[in-house]
């Protein structure tokens, strides 16, 4: 697993502008710290995210109130072209909760990557292969892939740091 600094590209769904590198963690804002990207590398490690899957990470100071992260997935194997996904972190949270949202939206990646979540339309989700749910009436922290991802992802923070 590479991690590429500075690596342009555009989103609808992932357009990458660059080359792709098989394996490829692409920061996109040249402001993220070395430390973040060498957080993401190792998490990507971690979860054996490193085969046809290209994680493209940037921050926002643009989020809604109360969203500290968010991740989109695009399955393009179809297309010879791997998993895309993209990683949006709240710039405007301390650095200590981004790389704890890292660590939660780097195991979103791979339930998206595994097809355990998928997501069906705007605001409905399948988990699990069951029926897709619409969000708004399951509350988030009983989202069941939120709940893996809480555990998960401090589980991944805390390998990290150790």
């Amino acid at each position: 697993m590479q991690v590429l600094i500075n690596s342009m590209f555009v989103l609808n769904m992932l357009y990458f502008t660059t080359t792709l590198v098989e394996g490829a963690v692409l920061i996109a804002d040249k402001s993220v710290p070395k430390e973040v990207a060498e957080q993401a590398q190792c998490y990507a490690q971690l979860l054996a995210l490193d085969q046809h899957v290209y994680i493209a990470i940037s921050f926002s100071r643009d989020l809604p109130p109360g969203v500290d992260g968010y991740t989109r997935y695009q399955n393009t194997e179809s297309y010879n072209e791997g998993h895309q996904i993209r990683i949006v972190i709240n710039a405007n949270i301390n650095r200590a909760q981004q790389i704890r949202v890292l660590a939660h939206e780097m195991i979103h990646a791979k339930q998206f990557v595994e097809g355990r979540l998928v997501r069906c339309s705007t605001g409905h989700y399948s988990w699990e292969r069951g029926v897709c749910t619409d969000t708004k009436h399951l509350p988030y922290y009983n989202r069941p892939w939120e709940k893996e991802a809480f555990k998960l992802g401090n589980q991944l923070y805390y390998t990290y740091t150790k």
